[in-house]
């Protein structure tokens, strides 16, 4: 079993090489290729939509509120040890649905991340620990943000002005079109 600091080192390095380099499993994302068979179709958008959801879920909801729970003096290293136990591998398990979508590093890291906690004893420690998984979760957010093809938006899926759709509506509807 990994200390807790021995996990927070692996991941801080796991950091410092993701950190302007573009880490491997986003490149083969980036080109469509995802290991898992995720994706159905033959695309993988909604694994772009998921992983983008979910990097962000578990790095600046989830882990940043665990962060500030263990700041209040009612609840100790061992009480958010369950708490965080509970949400992130006894429950859903967030980084094994994102290695599901192609990202398998970050189960990986979230094991480091599990082994670790485990050696948890003080508020400090947990601190510790949780802030660097969160930083590598935030990061690898950043790199699937910038991956996302946000394009695709402007011409699939463009805002509507009210006005605009009620005078398509008034159109529809003089010309018999609105399903009558």
């Amino acid at each position: 079993m990994k200390s807790w600091q021995q996990a927070k080192d692996e991941i801080e390095q796991t950091i410092d090489r993701i950190w302007m380099e573009e880490p491997e499993d986003i490149t083969l994302m980036r080109w469509g290729v995802t290991r898992s068979g995720a994706g159905t179709g033959g695309q993988y958008f909604t694994c772009l939509v998921l992983t983008h959801t979910y990097t962000l879920m578990l790095g600046q909801r989830l882990l940043t509120a665990l962060m500030l729970m263990a700041t209040k003096p009612e609840l100790d290293a061992g009480r958010m040890k369950i708490i965080t136990k509970a949400a992130i591998s006894e429950s859903f398990h967030p980084t094994l649905f994102l290695a599901d979508l192609g990202l398998p590093q970050m189960n990986v890291v979230g094991e480091t991340y599990l082994e670790g906690l485990e050696d948890v004893k003080t508020t400090e420690d947990y601190l510790a620990l949780t802030g660097a998984f969160c930083t590598y979760c935030n990061r690898m957010h950043y790199w699937v943000h910038n991956i996302f093809p946000w394009n695709l938006g402007q011409g699939a899926f463009p805002q509507r002005d009210p006005a605009e759709m009620a005078a398509v509506a008034a159109l529809a509807q003089r010309l018999g079109a609105a399903g009558e």
